[in-house]
């Protein structure tokens, strides 16, 4: 059984909402690319480390946890460990980085473009692998493992939108943790940053327990977590016209 060529429409669609939000936010207020670009580094710079940090030690934690406490209390433990691996990381730096330069000063809509462009460079990045994978395995298929060639072959049609909404909504997140730590910053209220903290942990704990522990290749599990992801990201949404009167 071949893949059907539809799955190309993933990475696609994925790609399209990192560059919609971005022509779409531009368009509206005319802020410059500075912020955008701004946001994708330190999107990049804050999971490379994330990334360094985890790739050594996350599997020997589990282990570790699960053994110590049992698979339930374990595995929930290092659920909440990988939230917090977001909320140290990628909010931590984001503040580093907003309160020791110059963007600390930035207007709402340039701080929103930074938000973007965090949250935009991840989909496009993520739709660009996906878009990868789905061409080798249309066109080169001998140089996938057969495992991975197999539970592609057997992917539901109906999980192809699901990254696309995915990413959508998560830039929302994204753009919601963002402007609550330039605000923060701004205007001196420290509790808005530990509101993005724990904003960003909590959804994170919950992708890790969907990726480890609720089977996410059973199209229904799928489709729970994505409706998860859809409220956080209304949560957020709302969240970015909420702050707006707080922001000066």
């Amino acid at each position: 059984m071949k893949l059907n060529p539809l799955f190309i429409a993933s990475g696609l669609g994925m790609i399209t909402v990192g560059v919609f939000f971005i022509a779409y936010w531009k368009k509206r207020t005319k802020v410059g690319y500075l912020p955008f670009l701004l946001g994708a580094l330190v999107w990049m710079v804050s999971v490379g480390l994330k990334f360094a940090w985890a790739i050594p030690i996350n599997k020997r934690l589990l282990n570790l946890l699960v053994s110590a406490l049992g698979p339930s209390s374990g595995n929930l433990m290092f659920w909440i460990y990988v939230g917090l691996l977001t909320g140290i990381f990628e909010c931590g730096i984001t503040y580093l980085f907003v309160r020791y330069s110059k963007v600390r000063k930035y207007e709402y809509n340039q701080a929103i473009s930074f938000g973007v462009g965090f949250g935009s460079i991840e989909a496009i990045l993520l739709g660009v692998v996906s878009l990868y994978s789905v061409t080798l395995a249309l066109l080169r298929p001998d140089l996938l493992p057969p495992e991975v060639l197999s539970a592609m072959r057997s992917q539901n049609l109906l999980v192809i939108p699901a990254p696309i909404v995915e990413r959508f909504f998560t830039v929302l997140i994204h753009i919601f943790s963002s402007i609550l730590i330039f605000c923060s910053i701004k205007n001196k209220i420290f509790s808005l940053f530990w509101l993005s903290f724990v904003y960003k942990t909590v959804i994170d704990a919950i992708a890790a327990w969907a990726q480890l522990s609720f089977n996410v290749n059973v199209l229904s599990h799928l489709w729970t977590v994505e409706l998860i992801v859809v409220i956080y990201g209304i949560i957020g949404f709302y969240g970015i016209k909420w702050i707006k009167n707080r922001y000066w």
